[in-house]
């Protein structure tokens, strides 16, 4: 299990911050041959606190393993993407401000940028897959409240995201979510020692989870403040690529929660942590087009193996004898195949059960990341 939470920089001389407002956006977009990758968009409304340091870091435990770090602020700047981002609240933006409903101005700040996973400033053991705590560099901070957005490329999140596959296909999604769990953060990995018990309060929090309308909400808890369908193309620009993906367009749902300081609920803070439980079933299970036609292009496949060599004979006796000679030539060849497939398979199997338990050769975890960052880069240049 892992965690989500925003920390005081480890750094004295980095200064210190007062979070005011707290986006989370996890996203589950169609990638290349089935693949999804998952992007997390981290968006903190805070206000540096005054002292003799300049606020120059903040830290964060993202839960997942993260291999980029991106800096948002261009798109949060462009009124475009400002009001899909906030919504009602928005009222106008520039190229380094921001003016919202009940906020007034923010200065809109910069965060270094990390393409390269060698390059993450990680506070946690690079071996974690579950979580990885970062120091996130900061561009100058002005006086007032400052609004940063970084994205977070990521190579799984075991524990806050999982598929559930049935014969190869996702079948459903568990997603469990946790803000400043007093439960994760230190008592498993000595690594996460460092990120216990520094917790910002965060007085209010929305998180926003993203995954194609086929995986239909099945059980929930807290109750979500709504779903709804993401405005599709309009976020192309945002996400630097296309939402809905490019050979078979798909509808992407928005699941989002909500929890703001009031006067009888509390934010979200290490004595009230936020803990949320989300169950996913694919619906409908069997796609009636293009499962259909996958079993009859596999029954013609078949066929054709099994009975290319006959030819039409003028005698029922020459019919039958060649019928049984190709027949007993297919199954020979067949037990053949089988049997070089199920050594493929038991070959398969046995990586990817190393994978899960973080034993895989590392020339198999460095192919998987390679084609990982080849996606990210094929389908940022095909969304422009």
């Amino acid at each position: 299990m892992t965690y989500f939470s925003l920390l005081p920089s480890n750094d004295p001389n980095d200064g210190d911050y007062v979070v005011d407002h707290c986006h989370m956006n996890v996203w589950s977009l169609p990638g290349l041959f089935g693949h999804r990758p998952t992007l997390v968009d981290i968006g903190v409304l805070f206000e540096a606190v005054p002292g003799p340091n300049a606020l120059k870091a903040m830290e964060m435990v993202i839960p997942a393993r993260v291999v980029k770090q991106l800096d948002l602020s261009r798109e949060v700047a462009n009124t475009h993407n400002a009001q899909l981002i906030f919504g009602r609240h928005f009222r106008s933006a520039t190229g380094s401000t921001l003016t919202l409903d009940g906020s007034g101005t923010i200065n809109v700040v910069s965060v270094a940028q990390a393409k390269d996973e060698s390059k993450l400033q990680r506070i946690t053991d690079d071996a974690d897959r579950e979580l990885t705590g970062l120091r996130v560099e900061l561009g100058p901070v002005p006086a007032g409240k400052a609004y940063i957005r970084v994205r977070f490329v990521v190579d799984g999140t075991a524990g806050m995201w999982r598929w559930n596959k049935v014969l190869f296909r996702r079948a459903g999604a568990i997603i469990d979510f946790r803000v400043h769990d007093p439960r994760e953060g230190g008592h498993d990995h000595n690594s996460r020692a460092r990120v216990q018990g520094r917790d910002k309060p965060i007085p209010r929090l929305d998180a926003f989870f993203m995954l194609s309308e086929r995986f239909q909400l099945s059980a929930q808890n807290p109750e979500l403040e709504y779903t709804r369908t993401l405005e599709g193309s309009r976020w192309r620009d945002y996400l630097r690529r296309s939402p809905g993906g490019f050979f078979r367009r798909e509808r992407i749902l928005v699941h989002r929660w909500k929890v703001h300081e009031s006067g009888q609920a509390p934010g979200v803070r290490a004595e009230n942590p936020f803990r949320g439980y989300l169950q996913f079933q694919r619906s409908p299970a069997l796609r009636p087009i293009s499962d259909t036609l996958v079993v009859a292009a596999a029954t013609a496949v078949l066929v054709f193996a099994l009975f290319r060599p006959l030819s039409l004979r003028t005698y029922t006796n020459d019919l039958v004898d060649a019928v049984g000679t190709v027949l007993q030539q297919q199954i020979t060849s067949g037990v053949s195949a089988l049997t070089a497939l199920s050594l493929i398979g038991l070959v398969t199997f046995v990586l990817g059960l190393l994978a899960k338990l973080g034993r895989a050769p590392k020339a198999i975890r460095k192919c998987k990341r390679a084609f990982k960052r080849f996606e990210y880069w094929c389908l940022s240049r095909l969304g422009r």
